[in-house]
């Protein structure tokens, strides 16, 4: 069987059309005409990174490799009977998840087994987190994440596609890959901050990136695996695990059904045996190179040189920064640094490094200089060149709150973050230019983390000062310092000599919003300068004990999470509940209030739980006990109505709703009383939990664009006096019990009125698909025009803008019969812009694009004088119209020249537009909706628009 596996990976690998199949068009080859080529393709394409989730969890490489075999095996048995979606590595990567704990469960003889299976890896608390626990977490949160946000994630980063590359695998606009990214890992930050993890998402990824992971030795175990001749502990893993709802019936049914599609040789009717024969597959011959079955290693030789700065040869040390193993079944050691010799004295080097999944980290250090660093993997070139950067000491001074030194404070370098042409001049330019604190400033292009045993660790002295050294000039480097019985610090320093940071962190608070917003929801980094002075207060104690609300019996193993959260600066801190149900968080900030929560159990039937304390008087401990209460259980499948088959990983939510007197018994839910939103998974099953009496239960497929395959949401005709009567443009909406009203988000939604007794119900969702019509979008000169960016496609007149990708026509769903949608389009590359009145009865629609108008005009002053210096906003009145330039008019702004003209292009013409004028944060003319309205009439047309005056109104925010 090792022959003939290697035979298909061979065949995959020369068969050029496997390499652009997408998976599910694979799995239906290898289903429907037993072609092993088209297994061999997918077993190529995703096999490191199944192996890499497997070896994060069961750490032993031989193990690793039984999964990972197990979860193709489990593969090769489903392919036919599951509707795919265009990507398989969402399910692979929930898959080994479950096959590794299960297998991991298995090797420790199933101690406490109906706890152990459903509870993820333990991770230490916050205070003591290493790089191995932090990956940990970080599979926890991926794996929690909803399907759409986490299949973008895997495939960028797990298996190292480029975003072009991933947005073709799932077969979408790579806008919208580009969307889900960004919110994956906005989600996924939010996630690892909530349980004290700091480190920025990006690196994290990136250390456990298993691309180029997947050698041939992997795959030619998985097929030869698929073939009928898995490994016995893969064997019994695919016969005995539960997988997203679906048991495996035996391994004779897999052997059976790639009998069926030719991978095994059957019987003939005269050979079968009789019914109390022992059922044998025929052994394989052994592969010398294969058999017996060692762990697999995976190594890199990496050669090359060491330059200063200037590109001339130096002498540096060679520093590994991984991880260590698992080391009891439940929680991780330490992280190690190892010293891998010195270069010549050339700079030359030649070393050999053993190649892990995560968290590793080649390093050349040499004193006077900053560090220069890869992380290697099995892509990473034979002969690579470290330049060394020039160094920035950080220095800094830890005192408490009356000014006094913090002697034998740790301080420890986290992150590090470099920029393009290593210099951080675009990053601190974009910082001030920022006009909301949703908005990044420019991005950092490389990350290294920092183990805890690493050489950039040090403790304050008498006088509570530090100096590090060799992190290197024009970085970011995030830095925590802890002090027993005192609070954590973070600090984000910027790494550049002299630099003052104050109107910078100035320019950051300034966007601050006013409605309880944090500039710790997004990355508003405070800076520090390279010499700094960090108070640290004494801590404050939060402490308490978990229990079920109903019997007052302890919940052991329950993580508890708190952020302080000032508003400006977040750390996170985590502790999980002993036998007695009791934890301790350390390292919090002095605060007014003491948000203390945890997750919903599913599986146990608890609720979210969570509750908020006062302050106690100076730094005495806080006491946040928490009761955590049971709920519903509803459970359900998903199914597209017209079809009647299942439609995978929808995204459930519910929402108690007014009048719903059993809310108030459950105050952990808070005013609002909304539930985490739940995603079915890939057999269309779900599973949620909601409160007894009415709660609005709303299913979607996805967002955008996909979401727009199916019609809208429609009330629930039982209960119509719990909607809203939706006004033009506007969607279905409901009321809350906390008094005011919510949107429907989805495709669906039904009220749920469990009854106080009841303890699980059951509520299937039906789907129903829309009509779809395509519209050709065509340039300036009548021929076709792909890659433009398009709004209009649903009956929301706030769908964002979209690219439409390598194809020109625009998909436009749900029309009525009567009704006209506004479809807009624009090539910004080539500054063509169009739109289209689209109705049911066109058979066949155009919309053309042509160049867009200008506007020009003049600000002056009270005076008549040209005013210089003033921010002139655009806005048109169509939302449609608006998103086609950017969110919400967004980056739609010109400043005022020295004469105070201004002028904009590229405007689509017959459609409303209208400016308001600022200067800094102070407005100026009337508001949007009273400003004057002006219209470009043409393709190409100039309008002059005359002098805007400035009128004094108001300061914005105000």
């Amino acid at each position: 069987m090792a022959k003939q596996a290697a035979a298909l990976l061979k065949a995959a690998r020369s068969a050029e059309p496997d390499e652009s199949a997408s998976d599910k068009e694979l799995l239906r080859r290898f289903a429907e005409a037993g072609d092993q080529s088209a297994f061999a393709a997918l077993a190529e394409r995703h096999a490191g990174m199944v192996f890499g989730v497997c070896k994060r969890v069961l750490h032993a490489p031989a193990d690793a490799e039984d999964a990972c075999q197990a979860v193709f095996l489990i593969l090769s048995k489903r392919a036919g009977a599951t509707r795919w979606q265009a990507s398989v590595a969402n399910w692979l990567y929930a898959t080994a998840r479950k096959v590794a704990r299960n297998a991991r469960v298995a090797a420790t003889r199933r101690i406490r087994r109906e706890e152990a299976a459903a509870v993820t890896e333990a991770v230490p608390p916050a205070d003591t987190l290493t790089g191995p626990e932090l990956l940990a977490a970080l599979d926890e949160e991926l794996e929690r994440l909803p399907p759409r946000y986490r299949e973008p994630l895997i495939l960028c980063y797990l298996e190292g596609l480029t975003r072009d590359e991933a947005a073709t695998r799932l077969g979408v606009p790579v806008a919208t890959l580009k969307s889900q990214l960004e919110r994956g890992r906005k989600k996924l930050a939010d996630a690892l901050t909530a349980r004290g993890c700091a480190l920025g998402v990006a690196l994290l990824l990136t250390t456990t990136s298993s691309a180029g992971a997947s050698p041939p030795r992997l795959t030619k175990s998985v097929l030869a695996a698929a073939n009928g001749s898995p490994s016995p502990a893969a064997a019994t893993l695919a016969k005995e695990g539960i997988v997203n709802g679906w048991k495996l019936k035996g391994l004779l049914a897999v052997v059976t059904l790639v009998a069926g599609l030719g991978l095994v040789t059957v019987p003939t009717a005269a050979e079968q045996p009789t019914a109390t024969a022992k059922v044998e597959t025929p052994a394989a011959k052994a592969d010398p190179k294969d058999e017996p079955k060692r762990p697999m290693v995976m190594e890199r030789t990496i050669t090359g040189k060491v330059v200063d700065p200037d590109g001339k040869p130096h002498q540096a040390e060679l520093l590994l920064f991984e991880n260590r193993s698992w080391v009891d079944g439940r929680r991780w050691s330490t992280s190690k640094t190892e010293s891998l010799g010195k270069t010549a004295t050339d700079g030359t080097f030649s070393v050999t490094v053993t190649l892990r999944e995560r968290g590793l980290f080649l390093i050349a250090r040499a004193d006077g200089f900053g560090v220069a660093f890869l992380a290697p993997t099995a892509d990473t070139p034979t002969d690579v060149t470290f330049k060394l950067v020039k160094d920035v000491p950080v220095k800094g001074r830890v005192v408490d709150g009356a000014g006094k030194p913090v002697a034998g404070a740790t301080v420890r370098l986290e992150l590090v973050q470099t920029f393009a042409g290593e210099s951080m001049q675009a990053f601190l330019d974009s910082l001030p230019k920022r006009t909301d604190f949703r908005e990044h400033p420019v991005e950092s292009v490389g990350f290294f983390w920092h183990p805890a045993d690493g050489p950039f660790r040090t403790k304050t002295d008498a006088d509570g000062r530090f100096e590090l050294t060799g992190i290197g000039g024009e970085r970011l480097a995030s830095l925590e310092i802890k002090a027993t019985g005192r609070e954590d610090g973070a600090v984000c320093v910027a790494t550049r000599a002299g630099l003052d940071v104050k109107p910078l962190n100035e320019a950051t608070l300034r966007l601050q919003p006013k409605t309880g917003e944090r500039l710790t929801w997004d990355f508003n980094p405070i800076l520090s300068a390279p010499n700094f002075t960090l108070p640290l207060e004494a801590e404050k104690p939060v402490r308490g004990r978990v229990t079920d609300a109903k019997t007052g019996k302890p919940r052991a193993g329950v993580e508890v999470t708190m952020s302080s959260d000032n508003g400006v600066t977040r750390v996170g801190h985590r502790a999980t509940t002993d036998a007695d149900g009791r934890y301790e968080l350390h390292g919090a900030k002095k605060l007014p209030t003491y948000g203390v929560s945890m997750r919903e159990d599913v599986e146990r039937g608890y609720l979210p739980a969570q509750t908020e304390v006062k302050d106690t008087v100076g730094h005495e401990p806080v006491i946040a006990d928490i009761a955590c209460q049971r709920g519903v259980v509803v459970t359900g499948t998903v199914r597209n109505k017209a079809t009647g088959r299942p439609v995978p990983g929808a995204r459930l939510s519910a929402h108690v709703l007014a009048g719903n007197t059993f809310a108030k018994r459950y105050p952990s839910l808070g005013r609002y009383a909304s539930l985490e939103d739940s995603d079915g998974r890939a057999d269309g099953t779900y599973r949620i939990l909601v409160i007894p009496g009415p709660v609005l239960l709303t299913c979607g497929n996805g967002e955008y664009g996909v979401r727009a395959l199916y019609g809208p949401p429609k009330a629930d005709p039982a209960y119509p006096h719990l909607f809203t009567k939706p006004n033009r443009g506007e969607g279905l909406g409901y009321f809350a019990v906390s008094g005011g009203q919510g949107g429907v988000n989805g495709n669906w939604c039904k009220v749920i009125d469990a009854k106080e007794t009841d303890t699980e119900v059951r509520q299937d969702v039906e789907l129903e698909p829309v009509s779809k019509k395509l519209v050709k979008v065509v340039d300036a000169d009548g021929k076709p025009a792909k890659n433009a960016r398009a709004t209009g496609f649903t009956r929301s007149p706030w769908h964002y803008a979209e690219s439409i990708g390598d194809t020109d026509t625009i998909p436009v769903f749900d029309l009525e019969p009567k009704e006209k949608r506004l479809v807009v389009a624009r090539l910004p590359e080539r500054k063509q812009v169009g739109a289209a009145e689209i109705g049911e009865d066109e058979p066949a629609p155009v919309l053309k694009l042509g160049a867009g108008g200008t506007a020009q005009g003049r600000v002056v002053g009270a005076d008549g004088k040209p005013a210089a210096g003033v921010t002139v906003t655009l806005h048109f009145d169509r939302r449609e119209v608006a998103e086609i330039y950017g969110s919400l008019n967004k980056n739609r702004t010109a400043d005022t020249g020295a004469d105070g003209t201004f002028a904009f292009d590229e405007l689509l013409p017959g459609y409303d537009f209208r400016f308001t004028l600022s200067v800094g944060q102070r407005q100026f003319g009337p508001e949007v909706h009273q400003a004057p309205a002006f219209r470009i009439e043409k393709h190409g047309d100039t309008l002059k628009v005359g002098d805007l005056k400035l009128q004094p109104t108001k300061t914005k925010g105000e």
